[in-house]
């Protein structure tokens, strides 16, 4: 009698220590005969929409800036994750002094990938003394409909109407 082969997927949920349970997806090859496990286990991932913000070192020229958003954009790259949308926001005042500067370029970048990647890239962002800051999120469904809607142009910013002075009677 032949023995076939099939993939069992089980749902694994790991806990952290922190009380939040994260599944994780894993298939096994199980064998019909006698249903053991005679093949390496299979981790499937799934990749996840992310969306990260720097700020980087106001002392950086144009081809610096470029630089360095080339060399997160290849680091992605190189990992599997597909760049979605990527803005620069130009140089923009800081809410408050960071590293002793006051102002900082800012760039926005959409990516798709895989939740490993995110902590070896923000290992990355550390290294890098040209980043002032990161945040990276995991974006939900309501961000990504107002992303969607932003990239469409419907927020953009219009021109502030002067008052006129008020008339005292």
């Amino acid at each position: 009698m032949p023995h076939f082969a099939f993939f069992v997927p089980q749902r694994l949920v790991r806990n952290d220590g922190w009380g939040s349970d994260k599944p994780n997806f894993k298939f096994q090859v199980s064998n019909v005969k006698n249903s053991r496990t005679f093949a390496p286990q299979f981790i499937l991932r799934m990749q996840t929409l992310y969306e990260t913000i720097t700020i980087l070192s106001p002392l950086l020229t144009e081809d610096q800036l470029k630089e360095v958003a080339s060399k997160f954009r290849d680091y992605l790259t190189h990992n599997q994750a597909e760049i979605v949308h990527e803005e620069s926001w130009g140089l923009r005042k800081l809410a408050y002094p960071i590293k002793k500067k006051s102002t900082g370029f800012y760039t926005l970048m959409e990516f798709r990938a895989d939740p490993s990647v995110i902590q070896r890239l923000e290992i990355e962002y550390k290294r890098d003394e040209r980043v002032l800051r990161f945040l990276t999120v995991a974006e939900n469904k309501h961000a990504i409909a107002f992303n969607e809607r932003r990239k469409r142009g419907e927020f953009k910013r219009t021109e502030r109407r002067e008052k006129s002075p008020v008339e005292m009677d």
